[in-house]
């Protein structure tokens, strides 16, 4: 083999650096998958402007599965009475979300309101056991057809709430988020470690 002249070296480096550096631009400025992004809700505004800057990465359907995230915290503030007024309950709605990832978010609101929910269904097949274990007076129609509409409106409310409850599972599985792990900030990062 001839051994490279100056020149053919000189080019055959600059072209390995070119593509070396075209790499590493395309892969170290790739921008974070949307489920990763770490929503900025330190306040309405931030979580306004946060929306703004990320709005292109992701679909309408992303969107509305976060904005429904987002009213199920915000419901988990209301129900556990951590705050009160809507100014006051949106606030701790964004303290809630502020560093978390959308994947953290979903999690979250997404599986409180796949738990109450579910607790929902349970009660509601309890109902219906009781409901079974009831006896009426022999030729007591009207308590008959009275157990039978409410057997009938328990029965149409579970499945409405399976039906609800498929749709969330659905939702998760389709983003990638998995429920075993409540999601937590870290010590003065604001940011999540679970995942």
């Amino acid at each position: 083999m001839k051994p490279l002249s100056r020149l053919s070296f000189l080019a055959s480096l600059i072209g390995s650096v070119f593509l070396m550096t075209t790499v590493l631009m395309v892969t170290g400025c790739s921008r974070t998958p949307a489920i990763e992004q770490t929503v900025a809700a330190s306040s309405d505004f931030n979580l306004m402007m946060w929306k703004a800057d990320v709005a292109a990465d992701f679909s309408r359907q992303e969107w509305k599965d976060f904005d429904a995230a987002v009213q199920e915290i915000k419901y988990g503030v209301m129900i556990a009475g951590e705050a009160t007024g809507s100014a006051r309950v949106w606030t701790a709605t964004l303290a809630k979300m502020d560093g978390l990832t959308v994947r953290q978010v979903l999690q979250q609101g997404l599986g409180q309101k796949l738990a109450r929910l579910t607790e929902e269904r349970a009660k509601f097949f309890g109902y219906v056991t009781n409901n079974e274990r009831l006896r009426v007076a022999p030729g007591d129609e009207a308590s008959v057809d009275y157990l039978r509409m409410v057997r009938e409106r328990q029965e149409e409310r579970i499945s409405l709430l399976t039906e609800q409850i498929k749709a969330i599972e659905e939702i998760l599985q389709r983003r990638g988020v998995v429920l075993d792990q409540p999601p937590t900030k870290a010590a003065g990062q604001g940011r999540s470690e679970a995942f």
